[in-house]
């Protein structure tokens, strides 16, 4: 007797659009601001081909002194294809601070969440559909897996103006089998590598200072590889910026404007 046992390596979304919010990337930056923080947001990528890729998440943190350290929640939800495919996410997290020098202070985070994977069968359109093809009927159920999943992520600021962020994210790899199938999910290790800082305008408009602050970010998956480089402009309480998304042959393939 013979069991074929299929591997799916699925790569994350990419949520370069969220690069203002530190949180989405690294959990090593909850709690280190002044007041807590609510965040949200929503993508819609290529509505026009119908079946586009729409993501959305919320985040909460703040500083806990009970615990001496940051505290935070992350959910996020990606969805492809109408439904076809779809990820949901919560994540707890918590970070400690350490006061290195006078000049560098380093917080060190650790998320822990659980993560589903679906995939709706009825919505896909197999070989076996199309009628100009002679392949033979193919037979594909509806799929899901549930699984822990871990990262870790340390924040280094200087002089409170020049950043460094990395985090690795799915410690665990090999996520789990789906239910009532062959199919085994892994994710890869995914690394992230951040560097930004922030310059307040010299010119002061109706008594406030529009911030810049530019940024770099790359993120390696496997052989997958984006880097993200831009500037955003932050004007109390309003944000905006623009970003550009390219493989290391740097032929761009994103345009990334946030409000």
């Amino acid at each position: 007797m013979s069991v074929n046992c299929h591997h799916v390596v699925a790569q994350d979304p990419v949520y370069s659009q969220f690069m203002f919010d530190q949180l989405m990337f690294n959990p090593a930056t909850a709690g280190i601001r002044d007041n807590p923080r609510v965040n949200g947001g929503y993508r819609n990528q290529w509505p026009a081909i119908g079946k586009s890729f729409v993501s959305y998440y919320a985040s909460y943190d703040q500083y806990v002194e009970k615990v001496a350290g940051g505290t935070g929640a992350l959910v996020s939800r990606d969805v492809q294809g109408q439904g076809v495919f779809s990820e949901t996410r919560m994540n707890l997290i918590y970070s400690y601070p350490v006061t290195v020098t006078r000049h560098l202070n380093v917080n060190l985070g650790f998320q822990a969440g659980v993560s589903q994977k679906n995939i709706n069968a009825s919505g896909l359109t197999l070989p076996s559909d199309n009628p100009y093809t002679t392949t033979g009927t193919e037979v594909l159920t509806n799929q899901s897996s549930i699984y822990p999943d871990f990262a870790v992520g340390g924040n280094f600021k200087y002089l409170e103006q020049y950043e460094l962020n990395f985090t690795v994210d799915h410690l665990n790899i090999i996520q789990g089998k789906s239910s009532g199938t062959n199919y085994f999910y892994m994710l890869p290790a995914r690394f992230t590598f951040q560097i930004s800082s922030h310059y307040p305008s010299k010119i002061p408009v109706k008594q406030k200072i529009a911030v810049f602050r530019p940024g770099f970010m790359t993120q390696i998956q496997q052989s997958y590889i984006y880097l993200n480089y831009g500037c955003n402009i932050g004007y109390a309480p309003f944000i905006a910026g623009l970003w550009v998304r390219n493989d290391l042959k740097f032929k761009i393939n994103t345009f990334i404007f946030i409000i």
